[in-house]
């Protein structure tokens, strides 16, 4: 229920926490698959995130 109540910041906050501390650790556990789907997703966010102002 508190992430629904959290400011727009820190769930901006958790997004990158999950991007950019979550992702590369399961690129270093997987395969070189998961990074090209992390770069596509890293890029879709950039793309949606300036697009709604975050």
């Amino acid at each position: 229920m508190t992430l629904l109540l959290a400011p727009v910041t820190e769930l901006r906050f958790l997004i990158e926490k999950i991007l950019f501390d979550l992702l590369p650790w399961l690129y270093f556990s997987l395969r070189d698959e998961a990074m090209y789907g992390y770069l596509q997703l890293m890029e879709a966010y950039y793309v949606y995130g300036r697009r709604i102002g975050l």
